[in-house]
């Protein structure tokens, strides 16, 4: 065979594998698109173009969160951009509604929502929009926000009218609600033309813009205008004194402060006008736990308030601590022939098991709570009477080193408070504090260079100082170094409190700290269940949650977490005052 032939073999071989090849490639194809278009006709895709599982679960999350901020704040505009916000990330999930799992992937966002914002109970009008959102009315759920936001902001200017003394103060307060009413209606009309409450809502705003010169120009009762279940809202006045209204000739009186909520919590002591005051502080979801423990703490050490329940508590498991505490010291024979300071460290070991043995475990300071209690409540009474509780608390405070200067610049947090000291007395400022004692505060570097002392550099301050007090114009050239208006220092308490007792007035208010932090978090968690068993559309069941490792929580708790709960049977959470497991949904979307 000549070589010729060889290769035209060769070619014609190298053709035909080509042509069958691309034949092959075809019919892959084909067979491909037909089985796409199968498994099109049978049943939706889950991972088609334009449904993506990840992208569902984050707009979902984002949808919950913006539409809690619509639905609760009270900055107008605020609701604005973020409704313009709600309008570009809806249009995923209306074109995922049909999608077979998109159920599922809702069911994540609401998962992680709760995760994230734990004291959140999640609407129903929240989860329609999330749920349905082809047949959700934003544009009547916008319609509504607006008119709630605005509703918020008036109540909340009226409350600060009244506190107004100045006409032209109050006057200007009345033209800013007359341009929030203007902004309002403005975007009502813009944007919500179509919704049937805008006739409604606009007539609204008209009645109290005419009103709005009146003094008793007041806000509509309750309307049609509602957006979920928001709180009024409050405003927390700097606290002061109203102890001439507060009725002497009862005793022991009871105030619920919260009546029918799922855990009742009662003042003993407190009338209704104190009562009421510290349930409108309580309810204020404008003000951070902190300040409001300050503010309730103020009335409880000045009116020498108690909680029943706090009360309750400690009857039932100060026993069980005390006894646990007497158990452990006599069983350890360390215990009998430990040294006083020895004995302090064991305490503190022996203290943690007595705790973990209380089978409702308040979720504070139980050492405080047990240990610290005043024997007489009223210790601290003829002080604040004089001073003020604010005062008398920042004295006690830094009360540990009167003989030290304080520098405290224009900035600093205690500047506001260590100047009240200097009006009430209890403290000196400036130039009425010892030369001396002033030199102290300034670095060895600036001694020297007031100093200016041609024959000799000074190592020790003291040295520095004392040459120091011989010049003439000393104050004129130290003024130079350091702002007299910064340094503050404590004076000593009068003569008719030299009986007092700094230790037990620190501990009664350490006492009354915990108190107040248990009436705080036990009316939030209690509120929050309040909340949670109102809407029971989409709930098929309960389940209790705690974010306390397993280590940490206390035996009722890890009861009630591996428990399921039926919708007509649901657990009273919170268990127990201080209880800090929390009351969750399970959701039925079928």
């Amino acid at each position: 065979m000549t070589p010729l032939v060889i290769i035209l073999i060769i070619v014609i071989i190298i053709v035909f594998a080509v042509s069958k090849s691309k034949k092959t490639d075809s019919s892959s194809i084909q067979t491909t698109t037909k089985q796409t278009n199968n498994n099109s006709s049978s049943g939706q895709q889950v991972f088609t173009g334009d449904y993506l599982p990840q992208n569902i679960q984050r707009t979902g999350l984002q949808a919950l969160e913006t539409i809690n901020i619509i639905g609760t704040s009270k900055a107008i505009d605020t609701i604005k951009g973020r409704y313009e916000f709600l309008l570009k990330i809806i249009d995923t999930l209306k074109r995922g509604q049909n999608n077979s799992r998109y159920l599922s992937d809702i069911q994540k966002s609401i998962d992680q929502y709760k995760s994230m914002y734990y004291d959140r109970v999640p609407q129903d009008y929240e989860l329609a929009i999330l749920l349905k959102p082809t047949n959700f009315d934003l544009i009547d759920f916008y319609c509504k926000a607006l008119f709630s936001a605005f509703k918020r902001n008036y109540e909340e200017h009226q409350e600060e009218i009244k506190l107004l003394k100045r006409d032209d103060a109050k006057l200007r307060r009345k033209e800013k609600i007359k341009e929030i009413i203007t902004f309002t209606k403005d975007e009502l009309k813009s944007k919500c033309s179509s919704s049937p409450s805008c006739a409604t809502a606009i007539a609204e705003l008209e009645n109290i813009e005419n009103s709005i010169h009146t003094e008793n120009g007041r806000m509509p009762g309750n309307t049609l205008l509602e957006v979920g279940q928001s709180q009024p809202i409050s405003v927390a006045s700097t606290i002061t004194s109203i102890k001439p209204k507060q009725s002497t000739a009862k005793k022991e009186i009871e105030f619920i402060l919260n009546p029918g909520a799922p855990f009742e919590l009662t003042l003993l002591n407190a009338d209704e006008t104190l009562g009421n005051q510290i349930r409108k502080i309580l309810s204020d979801e404008n003000v951070y736990d902190n300040k409001k423990g300050h503010q309730i703490v103020a009335l409880f050490a000045e009116f020498n308030l108690k909680v029943k329940e706090v009360e309750a508590y400690k009857k039932k498991y100060g026993k069980v601590y005390f006894d646990k505490l007497e158990e452990l010291k006599n069983n350890s024979t360390e215990w009998k022939s430990a040294g006083e300071k020895d004995k302090e460290d064991m305490l503190e070991d022996f203290r943690q098991i007595a705790i973990k043995g209380i089978y409702e475990r308040a979720n504070c300071d139980v050492v405080s709570l047990f240990e610290k209690e005043p024997k007489d409540i009223t210790i601290d009474d003829e002080l604040i009477k004089e001073y003020g509780f604010d005062s008398v608390e920042t004295y006690f405070r830094f009360a540990d080193n009167l003989d030290k200067v304080r520098v405290l610049p224009n900035d600093n947090y205690n500047r506001p408070r260590f100047e009240k000291l200097t009006e009430a007395g209890l403290a000196i400022r400036g130039s009425s504090i010892p030369i001396e004692e002033i030199l102290s505060t300034l670095s060895l570097k600036d001694l020297n260079d007031i100093a200016k002392n041609p024959e000799k550099e000074y190592k020790r301050k003291n040295q520095a100082i004392e040459f120091l007090l011989t010049i003439p114009n000393i104050e004129e050239k130290i003024g130079s170094k350091i702002s007299l208006r910064e340094l503050f220092k404590l004076k000593p308490l009068s003569d008719k409190y030299a009986s007092i007792n700094f230790k037990e007035i620190t501990d009664t208010w350490s006492y009354t700290y915990e108190v107040v932090s248990l009436l705080i978090d036990t009316f939030r968690n209690s509120n929050y269940t309040k909340q949670t068993l109102q809407d029971k559309e989409f709930a098929k069941g309960y389940t209790v949650t705690n974010f306390e490792g397993e280590e940490y929580m206390c035996p009722c708790a890890k009861e009630l977490i591996n428990k399921k709960y039926p919708k007509s049977r649901p657990p009273q959470i919170p268990y127990h005052i201080g209880c800090n497991c929390s009351l969750d949904k399970e959701y039925n979307f079928d």
